[in-house]
């Protein structure tokens, strides 16, 4: 039995094969992710932190040609968020987060209308 990993609209699937026979074709991941980074996950009221969206394929690896619409979300524990749109030029987009109160914040961005994971980053404000 060998494996083989093809990608089919934008997903990443493992086909389990007998020679030519195709045994199982299993979802493995989105083929696009989007990645979420800063220097720091915590900070203290009123300072700015630079946060940084990243296109990458499957295997983690920067896709420096592509633009791509983001939206991003910004949510304070049980508040509603704040929604804000960038545009990836050359794989990357940027943008300054700042609060005037404390506590745990998510940042989601999410890519439109593709296949992918979505960026994921917890910022802690004391």
């Amino acid at each position: 039995m060998n494996t083989e990993i093809i990608i089919e609209n934008g997903s990443v699937y493992e086909l389990h094969k007998d020679g030519d026979e195709v045994i199982c074709k299993c979802f493995k991941c989105a083929a696009l992710k989007l990645v979420v980074t800063g220097g720091k996950s915590s900070m203290g009221i009123g300072e700015t932190l630079s946060l940084h969206v990243e296109l990458r394929d499957w295997q983690d690896t920067p896709i420096p040609d592509r633009s791509q619409k983001i939206t991003v979300s910004v949510a304070h524990e049980e508040g509603d968020p704040v929604v804000i749109a960038l545009e990836a030029v050359g794989g990357k987009a940027e943008f300054d987060f700042m609060s005037n109160s404390a506590g745990t914040f998510l940042v989601r961005a999410v890519a439109d209308e593709v296949t992918h994971e979505p960026g994921v980053f917890c910022v802690e404000v004391q």
